[in-house]
């Protein structure tokens, strides 16, 4: 039991590591960008966040664990840096009436 524990953490950690890296690479943040814009097939890892997207956008990622946290202000870090009518995209797309996206990124900044 404690092997598949360890193995799991292994992996959520290695998937977290990955996205990472498709965040700084453009061609990739683009890719995900797609996935979350319902453009393009996500692969398992953002499929997950995108599942999660709508209520952490809506709670200002109050159940997020610190990771996600990071990974979504490095994600719209490099969004609004690199492609910012995508992030514009992104905002009509999860949050249309602009209610939630400032405090969310607050939220999120600096983890």
């Amino acid at each position: 039991m404690k092997f598949l524990v360890l193995v799991a953490i292994i992996a959520v950690a290695l998937a977290e590591e990955d996205l990472e890296k498709a965040i700084a690479d453009p061609q990739k943040l683009q890719s995900l960008v797609d996935c979350f814009l319902d453009r393009a097939p996500c692969s398992p890892a953002p499929a997950k966040l995108k599942e999660i997207t709508p209520k952490a956008v809506a709670s200002n990622c109050a159940n997020c664990t610190p990771a996600q946290k990071h990974i979504a202000n490095l994600f719209f870090t490099k969004l609004q840096e690199n492609l910012p009518q995508e992030y514009n995209n992104f905002v009509q797309k999860y949050d249309p009436k602009a209610e939630y996206m400032d405090s969310f990124l607050k939220s999120v900044q600096g983890a």
